[in-house]
């Protein structure tokens, strides 16, 4: 190391002009640093996963989602309200961005018709003429009939109407292309409550709260570092090239991020204020060693000794604690998701920079500044935080006992509180409590459910041909769809084959059932 830190300062303008050459280039990668606020692409991938969703929904790759718009209130069954949505819902399908939206209109429902079964649309309005209030009331009258349509194209009540609006593709511009449907759709608030919520408008949320977070994370840590800089050292130099080796080394890191393919996340968005904080120790280490070992009336060659000197000789400290951060984050890779294996990598990567620069960057900036006034050395080695530190240092040693003690109960304490720490994964709970689209979100999952669905698939054993045909079957398959029902009350609203089959025989017979033969 003593090598190392002489050819360091017998060519300090090289070392200088590298590291500031490394720095622009590395400013040159920051523009392609994403924020992915795709909180699902946090599990890890697996195969039978993907050939699943494949299989059953015809989706191959990543979608952008799809929105849903609940109307509430006295007026949505008017005809004034149901034009009005009418018009909405054809503004909708002119944008090309979006696919042609689904809606209670589009759907259609079963009558008797003496001893048959017959198919009627929802909507008595054909596509092109405008509503009548009698118009509306058929409608209602039609919606409120069908058991399948309530929880699905309305609420369990029938008070209410839902459309979907599909996105076609994952678009760079696709915040502008919601914030155009909300406004399309928010013309409707003068008829009706209206609420547009859905997977792709959460992730709008999370970037603008990884972003506004981001911003005030870095501010923080940067307002910490200054103050404390200060406050040790009572130096602008002090302060100024700690700053700088934190800010090279964050760059250098989120440079090297852009390079592995990483994007900044929910998990991994602390990555900036872990470098900043944890990396600006090193330069505390160097500066203390520097400042303690230097005389006010130094010449430049002597000067130049010193720094060999004390950075020699606190680089075992800096090496010892550099390799112990490192191999902690990096135990992460153990981890089965890649969220946390690309945070493990990323504040490894921030560490080593903050170490290395430490190495180079220090000794060779202050040997190319003048030596620190006889005052500023003072404010070191007696300033407020060294007081403290020396003060705090001898009662610690001279209170041993007292200290074991503490450290036994704080050992207990984990011990006792390891087991009552809770494991969150409701991702409304990570926003804030006043946040409109939480708000809107939860009452919607109330009375509608919520807007991703979960799927069960059933497989006939041996691949039985028209096995779910058969009665006695689906009499199965819909008694475990009803104790699900039964069992779990977060299950709002269930959809299937045998309780549509069990709707027709309700119209057919009265009896909301699977009928015992297969006629129907």
């Amino acid at each position: 190391m003593h090598t190392l830190i002489s050819l360091v300062l017998r060519h300090t303008k090289i070392v200088l002009f590298l590291i500031l050459v490394g720095t622009l280039a590395a400013l040159t990668l920051l523009p392609s640093l994403e924020l992915n606020s795709e909180y699902i692409n946090l599990l890890p991938p697996k195969e039978e996963h993907r050939l699943l969703k494949q299989e059953v929904l015809n989706i191959s790759g990543s979608t952008p989602g799809d929105l849903y718009c609940l109307l509430e209130g006295d007026r949505v069954f008017t005809a004034e309200t149901l034009n009005a949505v009418q018009q909405v819902l054809d503004e909708l399908s002119s944008l090309e961005e979006v696919k042609k939206p689904l809606s209670p209109f589009s759907f259609v429902t079963v009558q008797k018709k003496g001893t048959r079964l017959s198919t009627l649309p929802l909507s008595p309005v054909q596509e092109g003429t405008i509503w009548t209030e009698e118009d509306a009331r058929v409608f209602k009258q039609r919606l409120q009939a069908d058991e399948i349509a309530k929880g699905l194209l309305s609420t369990e009540d029938g008070d209410a109407l839902l459309f979907q609006v599909a996105l076609k593709e994952k678009r760079t511009d696709q915040a502008e292309v919601h914030q155009k449907i909300q406004d399309i759709v928010n013309s409707l608030s003068v008829y009706a409550e209206v609420s547009l919520i859905g997977t792709p408008l959460f992730e709008d949320r999370v970037l603008f709260y990884l972003s506004h977070d981001l911003n005030r994370l870095l501010i923080l840590c940067m307002a910490v570092i200054v103050l404390l800089f200060y406050l040790a050292f009572r130096s602008k130099r002090a302060v100024i090239i700690p700053f700088s080796l934190s800010l090279i080394a964050l760059v250098w890191t989120l440079a090297c991020m852009v390079l592995l393919g990483y994007a900044l996340t929910v998990v991994n968005i602390i990555v900036p204020s872990m470098v900043l904080i944890l990396g600006s120790s090193y330069a505390i280490h160097v500066l203390s060693e520097y400042y303690r070992s230097l005389t006010a009336d130094a010449s430049k060659e002597d000067r130049n000794q010193q720094i060999i000197t004390s950075v020699t000789k606190i680089s075992k400290t800096i090496f010892g604690a550099c390799l112990t951060t490192i191999v902690g984050f990096l135990s992460l890779l153990v981890c089965e998701l890649e969220a946390f294996k690309e945070l493990g990598i990323a504040v490894s990567l921030g560490i080593f920079f903050c170490a290395l620069l430490s190495m180079l960057y220090i000794p060779a900036l202050l040997s190319i500044l003048p030596t620190p006034k006889r005052k500023d050395l003072r404010s070191f080695t007696h300033g407020p935080i060294a007081r403290l530190v020396h003060i705090l240092s001898l009662r610690s040693v001279r209170s041993w006992p007292l200290a074991i003690i503490l450290f036994a109960a704080l050992i207990a304490s984990f011990s006792f509180t390891k087991q009552q720490v809770k494991i969150e994964t409701d991702y409304l709970t990570y926003f804030p409590k006043n946040d409109q689209l939480i708000a809107q979100s939860i009452e919607f999952a109330q009375k509608i459910g919520g807007s991703d669905p979960h799927y069960i698939t059933l497989t006939a054993p041996d691949n039985e041909k028209n096995y779910f045909l058969r009665p006695d079957v689906l009499q199965q398959v819909y008694a475990f769809e009803e104790e699900l029902l039964r069992s779990n009350e977060d299950i709002t609203h269930l959809l299937s084959f045998s309780r549509y089959v069990a709707f027709l025989h309700s119209v057919h017979q009265g009896s909301f059932a699977i009928p015992d033969t297969p006629g129907l």
